[in-house]
């Protein structure tokens, strides 16, 4: 009987006993069709006639193989008692076959960060003051500043909160929205051992003013520009940014301290991103700040993490509407139901009213607002590509199994 190799693993005919060692060189022999996922059984007592055995007292030793199948015969030695694992039907073996392939092929996709929804591509680094779209105060999640775009000067957040009360050092003020979560997050890093403290954290227009003045001042403009924050620009005059230091300390943190660490780890697990990573200048625009977190709230900082992407790249490539070389607004992916008031806008008297890209001086207001874009729906937690992709090979795998399973068989004892 000819034999041939399919399917994942094992060869149905005579074969390698479980347990059995090789000792002579050789390649595998055995008489029948080569499928399975790792089993050797018999297929015939005429194959099972053919091969000739060699005993000795003692250790068992003998040779077995059938006319040939992929060389010549092996000499193997049973140490011990061996067992033969029992036959198992054709059906179910070449379906644990077809799963196991099809699953294994979905699961590399699957393991791959989702594509980004893409509502423009990311503007390079350059210096420009636009307005940026969304920036209500209830967008705070996914209200983006860079060296592009800002805020304005009369953004200032309407529920700002003491750090201190949620148990860390040095002071400062932070958006109420960041509160809970940033108490959650103090509380296991002390456990850890690491206690936070905050060196800086709300910044206000004005003094971001003053702040940026001095950097240019001290280091000059081209410098200042990739540590520091144009006003308007800045991520502290959002009240959501944290400039961590170990409790206690006025030095901010570094991404080799033991604090540093543990919210490099474990920052995104409570919303806190890191905003400006190592080796990303050219992507973020300002050098690493191993310091420098941001809070988006924990199923967004989850999404980006869970990305690969930066908060900008992010933000810009799921949320942001705004054309960066005009300042028109674009529109959106999927239109708020209830647009939150922004700071440098009046509040909208009709359904149609769309941000301004000016800044006015009037003094902001807040109103409930909108959440942010959600994205493409997801089916058992599987991006819809990998599950068509899924379905696909499953099908053409379940396809072949159909055939192998109308294949006429020989009759016993046939050669």
């Amino acid at each position: 009987m000819a034999a041939t190799a399919l399917g994942l693993g094992s060869i149905e005919g005579d074969g390698l006993d479980v347990g059995a060692v090789v000792e002579a060189g050789g390649e595998l022999v055995g008489a029948g069709d080569g499928v399975g996922l790792g089993f050797w059984q018999p297929t015939s007592s005429a194959a099972r006639a053919t091969t000739p055995k060699r005993r000795t007292s003692g250790d068992r030793e003998w040779t077995r193989g059938t006319p040939r199948m992929v060389g010549a015969g092996q000499t193997v030695r049973r140490r011990g008692a061996c067992s033969r694992l029992p036959a198992m039907p054709r059906f179910p073996r070449t379906l644990t076959a077809a799963v196991a392939l099809g699953a294994a092929l979905v699961a590399v996709p699957a393991s791959s960060p989702s594509p980004a929804i893409g509502l423009g591509p990311l503007p390079a680094c350059r210096l420009a003051d636009i307005l940026t779209i969304p920036r209500g105060y209830d967008d705070w999640r996914i209200t983006l500043v860079d060296w592009i775009l800002s805020v304005g000067p009369d953004y200032k957040p309407p529920d700002l909160v003491s750090i201190s009360e949620a148990g860390l050092t040095g002071g400062g003020q932070i958006r109420e929205v960041a509160f809970d979560d940033l108490k959650a997050m103090a509380k296991a890093a002390r456990a850890n051992g690491t206690p936070l403290g905050n060196v800086s954290s709300y910044r206000s227009y004005k003094t971001q003013v003053a702040l940026f003045n001095s950097y240019v001042e001290g280091s000059g403009f081209d410098a200042a520009i990739t540590f520091s924050a144009r006003p308007g620009h800045s991520e502290h005059q959002l009240g959501l940014v944290i400039d961590f230091s170990a409790a206690g300390s006025s030095a901010f943190v570094s991404g080799t301290d033991r604090t540093g660490r543990w919210l490099a780890r474990n920052g995104w697990k409570y919303g806190w991103l890191l905003s400006y990573p190592k080796g990303k200048q050219d992507v973020v625009c300002y050098r690493y700040e191993p310091w420098h977190y941001r809070y988006v709230g924990r199923e967004l900082a989850k999404a980006i993490h869970d990305s690969g992407l930066t908060i900008r790249e992010y933000l810009w490539s799921h949320y942001t509407t705004v054309d960066p070389k005009t300042g028109e607004p674009l529109a959106s992916a999927e239109p708020s139901a209830s647009p939150g008031v922004s700071p440098s806008e009046p509040a909208p008297t009709t359904p149609t009213a769309t941000a301004s890209a000016t800044a006015s001086t009037s003094a902001p207001a807040a109103t409930p607002g909108s959440s942010p874009a959600t994205a493409p729906a997801r089916v058992f937690g599987l991006d819809p590509s990998v599950v068509i992709l899924g379905a696909v090979v499953a099908g053409s795998v379940g396809l072949l199994a159909a055939v192998g399973l109308l294949r006429p068989r020989r009759r016993r004892g046939s050669r």
